[in-house]
């Protein structure tokens, strides 16, 4: 029973269908009365225990077969039965069931002598739901009407609602759908809750809490502030560390609000008076107090709430010991202290009149304690037209103007300008004709430009000037007034190329150029970029040998090692040291970070796994890899581009293609009245690191605004990489002028291609550039192949695909408007190669080759040597050309083979080489066998010869000679340990035959000849169902050899 409930218990299965679910209802028990009071506004559906609205008029309103006495009808309705036979609905059977001023109409079809009020004029007079019908003044049911049919709905301005799809929506009809719902007082899909309706929840319902008073945010979801926890930290007890802070088995996420201090148990203090001061186009600032007596943090979580956002996500984690911030893959970040307060900023690209929220927790160690979330700051994003302080200026133009409200650089502030932040005057004058630096009679450098003005360390920064002199050193200061030079190379009286030297913090910086032998140029900004590697990539600096603890560090938890030449520094996890993936495990050996001493965080199921990076949902060891970032794109955000533009995407690494797919690439026109999808092509790059959307017709309408969106998300969603790591989500605008960029030059790609197989396709790709280098959009081009008989073109279009028909070279033309690309293709048939392969463990694989396996040490003394090749082999090249030597010495690496084995050579299948000596191989000694290559060595059937070093190329023999060594074992035979027959599965036509084989493995793999077992064969059909005869079998004097003859149709 339900706590507001008295008398018989009707628990166990009398409950039916609702026993222990959110109402009770059995009309089998008189004392059970139903329970609609945890159902709000609504009603408990007695079948699926589910709370819904109440039905409307002419709607069924029984409860298992009867009428319900508590009425679910919407009101002023009662639920009656209309007929004999226990049906009821949802009418009125008198005036009193109507409101004021309506009758009961009974000859409106609502049941049996059962009718609907009428006599109304409004919709308001009769009831939630319903509409006043215009034509009988009678009440009828909002449900079926058309979408713009006015409801009466309590609480909404002049009490309606519109009617959409059938529902009177309590926010507003959009395109059939109702929209804008939050705030209107009860719990619509994807809300939690709304102003008061918590829809029957409170603090005890959920995990965390054991009581207090649950509320609602604006957004819709539910605000725990007033809610109180589990059990609290033990503030003054006695502790070794955190977790004795905490009631046993408190998990390290919900260790909040207390630490272990000097063995004593303190509060862990909260960040407080968390603001927003600046929100901008491409800046939003936020600024918090945090005292911290006994420096217990060590870095401040940062979470944020964007404006499709429905709840906060962690955005960054910033720490205390060098003020960085991480995950910032973007280098958008920037941590500072000022006197007592701490400031974040987070630049970016920002939509003008958006809101984001923030709250912020302070942290200590790597996964120990947490303090309570600060206060939540909302700000909304404001346009540069006007600012109000620098804060909201950009680096480019840092000073706001106190007049005008106007962003400038210092030299146009006129006075009018406050000094701070990055708004500040130079340390010197310049002559503003030529920017060159005015010491009495004497000059120094002049520096114009750098290009670029931002870069990570070992970026190359060209600068641009006058008087630089012949040599000197470029210098470079960060954020902290710490200064490093760097050579310039080369270095001429206007230009120098440099690049970014180790040693620098991340922040915006500047830039100068100190000639030898005469005064330092003017200063210009230069952001320093510093991003710490993710699982796997590279931590070197460039000309650095050993492994560098400093810039271009890892992120947490991989270290900067070294492989074993101590060449090759990668950010990997070391698999002997315990503990560094916290519940995950250190795969060691996984390239790029390969040996024993390093590897990758693996195991993981989702992205909250990985310390850095995301979870690999496509790797079959499930490891943590770098999160996919865009390296390239066009058009720019904010760009303005011709009415045919192609846009372009490229990633840092190789992606998943499969997920370049229209629900996760959206491209959309943007007007003040609606937004509508653009119809496109995906041309996706060959090495799958981007792709191309060609638009339908080519063609953008003129003085546009268009949305592009890049979807990605957590845990495999989205777009992403070929690990199968999300992209996370980019949005970005740009916009069409009225001109039309006309076809300057067509470069296709590859530029060069080889195949090596006749009948080998290849595809290639063209793209359309203006004389502005902005690719242009077409709708096809035209392909051509210069020799058509070395290689044929089909599939024209955007790409065309290219198949090699015999030896030669031709050129591959894409051609459009009267321009044109090419792009060479040769076709160089390579010889028949040797498989590879050492294990034998599925039949129908061909075994282990080469067998023995190459420099094996257990090779059998009873073993066949065999080679098996990737193209089928002309029997008569193998003649003497399959040679085994036995060989002089105690190591592979010293052997002398002149030593002939004699034995039998044989091709079976047509591509399996086998050598059968004629006596058992030595024990414990040296053997080197050869496959020989050249005009007078083996060929496949179209006559190339082996191609014994895998290069694809004819270098004839010995270079193309395929050779290998083994050792022989002591033990006298190997022992038949696997038995296959080949080929493992084929399909003949009726009244044809199949020889098959049966091949001998040992538990090494190595073939034994088979001619020493007696052999049984027979034939079992598949289908039992069939006992017409399908097959025969004989055996060929050669034992281990069998010949099927088909005698009707089936499977054995």
């Amino acid at each position: 029973m339900d706590e507001d409930e008295e008398g018989t218990d009707c628990g166990g299965e009398d409950c039916l269908a609702c026993q222990g679910a959110a109402c009770d209802a059995d009309p089998g028990t008189p004392e059970c009365e139903p329970d609609h009071s945890l159902c709000l506004s609504g009603y408990c559906n007695p079948v699926t225990c589910q709370c819904e609205n109440p039905p409307e008029i002419g709607q069924s309103c029984a409860i298992s077969g009867t009428c319900s006495p508590d009425n679910p009808c919407q009101d002023p309705y009662v639920c009656v039965d209309f007929d004999s036979s226990g049906d009821c609905a949802c009418c009125c059977e008198n005036d009193s069931h109507c409101p004021e001023g309506l009758v009961c109409d009974t000859s409106q079809d609502c049941g049996t002598e059962k009718g609907v009020c009428c006599g109304c004029s409004e919709n308001s007079e009769c009831g939630r739901n319903n509409v006043c019908d215009s034509t009988t003044h009678c009440c009828k049911s909002c449900q079926g009407q058309s979408n713009g049919t006015k409801c009466y709905v309590p609480g909404l301005p002049n009490d309606e609602g519109e009617c959409c799809n059938g529902v009177c929506c309590y926010g507003q009809c959009e395109g059939g759908q109702c929209v804008n719902l939050c705030g209107n007082g009860r719990i619509d899909p994807g809300e939690e809750c709304d102003g008061n309706e918590l829809g029957g929840k409170t603090c005890e319902d959920f995990d965390d809490y054991t009581g207090g008073q649950l509320s609602c945010n604006p957004d819709c979801t539910f605000n725990f502030s007033d809610c109180e926890r589990e059990e609290g930290p033990r503030i003054g007890e006695e502790c070794n560390s955190d977790e004795d802070c905490f009631p046993p088995g408190t998990l390290p996420e919900k260790m909040i609000g207390a630490v272990c201090y000097n063995n004593k148990c303190i509060a862990f203090p909260k960040p407080e008076d968390l603001e927003i001061i600046s929100s901008t186009l491409n800046k939003i600032k936020l600024k918090w107090r945090y005292q911290d007596p006994y420096s217990l943090a060590t870095a401040f979580e940062i979470y944020e709430k964007g404006p499709t956002d429905t709840s906060f996500g962690s955005l960054t984690t910033c720490y205390l010991e060098n003020f960085q911030c991480h995950p910032d893959m973007w280098g958008n970040f920037i941590f500072e202290k000022q006197g007592e307060n701490y400031i974040f900023t987070k630049n970016g690209t920002f939509e003008k009149g958006q809101k984001y929220s923030y709250k912020i927790r302070a942290k200590k160690g790597t996964q120990t304690a947490y303090s309570d979330y600060s206060n939540e700051a909302t700000g909304e994003i404001k346009g540069l037209i006007r600012c109000q302080s620098n804060d909201d200026c950009p680096l480019e133009a840092p000073c706001c103007r106190t007049d005008t409200h106007q962003c400038v650089i210092w030299d146009y502030c006129e006075g009018n300008c406050t000094e701070g932040g990055n708004c500040h005057p130079p340390e010197e004058k310049y002559a503003l004709a030529n920017f060159r630096v005015l010491s009495g009679e004497e000059m120094g450098a002049c520096l114009f430009s750098v290009e670029p003005e931002q870069g990570r360390i070992n970026d190359y920064v060209n600068l641009s000037g006058a008087l630089f002199g012949n040599n000197g050193e470029v210098k470079f200061e960060d954020s902290s007034y710490h200064i490093e030079g760097n050579a310039g190379t080369p270095w001429s009286d206007e230009e120098i190329t440099t690049s970014v030297p180790y040693g620098l913090n991340s922040g915006q910086g500047r830039v100068w150029v100190n000639p030898q032998g005469r005064r330092s140029s003017n200063k210009l900004p230069f952001k320093i970029i510093l991003e710490e590697g993710s699982s796997g990539e590279e931590c070197k600096l460039e000309g650095i040998a050993a492994c560098s603890d400093g810039v271009d560090s890892c992120q947490t938890p991989f270290e900067c090692l070294a492989n074993d030449s101590n060449q090759d520094c990668r950010c990997c996890c070391n698999p002997n040291t315990p503990g560094q993936c916290g519940d995950l495990e250190c795969y060691p050996n996984i390239s790029p970070c390969d040996g024993n001493s390093r590897g990758l965080c693996c195991g993981c199921q989702s992205d909250s796994q990985c310390l850095s990076g995301g979870c690999g949902m496509l790797d079959p060891n499930h490891c943590c890899w770098p999160r996919p970032i865009i390296e390239n794109r066009f058009p720019l955000a904010g760009s303005t581009v011709c009415r045919n533009p192609v846009v372009v995407v490229r990633f840092d690494q190789e992606m998943d293609r499969n997920s370049f797919n229209k629900e996760n690439i959206i491209w959309k026109e943007v007007t003040p009245i609606k937004e509508t999808n653009i119809e496109f092509d995906i041309l996706i790059d060959d090495d799958n690191y981007g792709f191309s959307l060609y638009p339908k017709n080519c063609l953008l309408d003129p003085n546009h605004q268009y949305h592009l969106q890049i979807k990605g998300g957590s845990n495999g969603e989205g777009i992403r990489s070929v690990q199968g790591v999300s992209f996370q989500t980019q949005d970005w605008d740009f916009y069409t002028n009225d001109q039309i960029c006309a076809i300057d030059r067509i470069e296709v790609s590859p530029e060069e291609e080889i195949l090596y197989h006749l009948g080998d396709e290849k595809a290639f790709s063209a793209v359309a550039y203006s004389s502005e280098n902005i690719p242009v959009c077409v709708d096809e081009f035209n392909w051509s192949s210069s020799n058509t008989n070395i290689a044929e073109i089909t599939t024209p279009g955007l790409i065309a695909t290219a198949t090699a028909k015999e030896k030669g070279e031709v050129t591959i033309t894409a051609s459009h408007s009267g321009k044109s690309g090419n792009a060479s293709l040769t076709v160089a048939p390579s010889g028949p190669q040797v498989i590879e392969q050492k294990g034998c463990e599925v039949c129908g694989m061909g075994g282990q080759s080469p067998s023995p396996f190459k420099n094996s040490t257990d090779a059998c003394r009873n073993a066949a040597i065999v080679a098996q090749f990737n193209q089928e082999i002309e029997s008569s090249s193998l003649a003497n050309k399959f040679l085994v030597y036995q060989c002089d010495g105690e190591s592979f690496d010293n052997l002398d083979c002149h030593t002939p084995v004699n034995g039998r050579r044989k091709l079976n299948f047509t591509f399996l080489a086998t050598f059968i000596p004629n006596s058992p191989l030595a024990p414990n000694t040296f053997y080197k066998a050869v496959l020989k290559s050249g005009d007078n060595g083996i060929k496949n059937t179209n006559g190339y010869p082996l191609d014994g070093n895998f290069n694809n190329k004819d270098d004839g023999s010995p270079a193309d000679d395929y050779v290998w060594y083994f050792k022989t074992s002591s033990e006298e035979n190997c022992l038949l340990d696997k038995v296959c027959v080949e080929p493992n599965d084929i399909k003949i036509t009726h009244s044809s035959n199949q020889t098959f084989r049966g091949e001998i493995y040992a538990e090494n793999c190595n073939r034994i000849g088979p001619a020493n077992y007696d052999w049984q064969w027979s034939l079992e059909s598949i289908e039992p169902w069939i006992f017409s005869d399908v097959a025969n079998i004989q055996q060929l004097p050669q034992e281990w050899k069998a010949v099927v003859n088909s005698v009707g149709l089936g499977e054995v």
